[in-house]
């Protein structure tokens, strides 16, 4: 049975790991097919592609869309984490004394 913490929803572009995908996607045309891979599995990078085919969008256009949200979902998402920590109080550190050598 699977943990719940190895459960992992992409909300993005995973990192590229071999060097063959860091070189391509250091290229226009490689984060273009990255982007375009990305959406079977991202819901915010097909549902802003969809968006952009359906209104017939220039390429431009998209990818202003896209990086709009993109950014969007960054800050909110950083926003909650500054919140969250802001509710989690740090625990009492446990002092020890030790006993002189």
């Amino acid at each position: 049975m699977s943990d719940i913490w190895d459960l992992h929803i992409p909300m993005g572009l995973k990192k590229p790991e071999t060097a063959a995908e860091v070189k391509e996607q250091n290229t226009l045309n490689g984060m273009r097919a990255a982007i375009e891979r990305g959406q079977r599995d991202s819901a915010l990078i097909r549902n802003a592609l969809n968006t952009a085919r359906y209104q017939g969008w220039s390429g431009e256009d998209t990818y202003v869309f896209l990086a709009y949200h993109a950014l969007r979902m960054l800050e909110d998402q950083w926003e909650r984490n500054l919140e969250w920590s802001r509710l989690s109080p740090m625990p009492s550190p446990i002092l020890v004394k030790k006993d002189p050598l």
